[in-house]
């Protein structure tokens, strides 16, 4: 299959040879794998990132004067010609090319390797989850194993509760291993609620498995103040998730562990 990236990839290495890429740029998504970031910097030809959909590519390349842009998806538009991604006027450029050099489509998509991409939905949790401070710890950490072979992104879903976990490294596994680490995180609940002084705790307790079905807690951290809660997910189930304020500021000592 030749997707959008790889079309991006030809289109744009031949508008340069021509001179018709403004800027010698190319606009894409955040989700354009990283072999396409890797065959433009190889025919020195820069990349813009945007969010994704066409809309924010094309927002981009009003924006800078660009010529060139698209997702992988396959939306590819050429600011000469059209605003919107057009199948047609895609289709004919690259047969285009494909006569000037003589070459079959997939010779011509040979110019990128495509590094193993591995996207996970986690459905049901908010998207703040995609932010919260543990997740993003263990994104940093993911990068750093993977180093400069591969790539993380944790992106919420624009239109339901759902956050989106793609993971691009040299091989499949790896790949695989990874997101799937980080999407068991994202589905872990975590909140804190504070509560009066005098309050039924276990009362409590008792209400929010009740509530969220779940028979047991992973972690209970009690405080003067405020508890916190960490519950596991249920049987492959993603668990919702709640943004929660600040722990109460205790000692170490006025910590009971239960």
């Amino acid at each position: 299959v030749v997707d959008g990236d790889m079309i991006m990839a030809i289109l744009a290495v031949s508008m340069k040879e021509r001179g018709v890429l403004r800027d010698d740029t190319l606009v894409t998504t955040v989700m354009s794998n990283l072999g396409l970031h890797r065959a433009m910097a190889a025919h020195g030809i820069a990349v813009e990132t945007t969010a994704v959909g066409d809309r924010y590519v094309l927002e981009r390349m009003n924006e800078g004067g660009f010529s060139l842009g698209g997702e992988q998806s396959g939306h590819v538009i050429m600011r000469e010609f059209a605003t919107t991604g057009d199948g047609l006027l895609t289709g004919l450029h690259v047969c285009a090319e494909m006569a000037r050099q003589n070459k079959t489509l997939a010779e011509l998509a040979s110019i990128m390797t495509v590094f193993p991409q591995v996207l996970v939905n986690v459905k049901g949790v908010e998207r703040a989850r995609a932010t919260d401070d543990d997740v993003a710890a263990a994104v940093v950490a993911a990068e750093r194993e993977l180093g400069d072979t591969g790539r993380v992104l944790l992106r919420p879903s624009g239109t339901e509760p759902m956050v989106r976990v793609m993971v691009e490294a040299a091989d499949s596994a790896t790949a695989q291993t990874i997101a799937d680490r980080l999407a068991t995180l994202v589905t872990s609940y975590q909140f804190t609620h504070r509560f009066h002084y005098g309050a039924s705790l276990s009362v409590y307790i008792r209400r929010v498995i009740s509530q969220r079905n779940q028979p047991q807690l992973n972690e209970i951290s009690i405080f003067p103040c405020s508890a916190r809660f960490r519950l596991p997910p249920a049987q492959g189930r993603a668990v919702g998730t709640r943004r929660a304020p600040e722990l109460c500021p205790c000692s170490s000592e006025d910590r009971e562990r239960r």
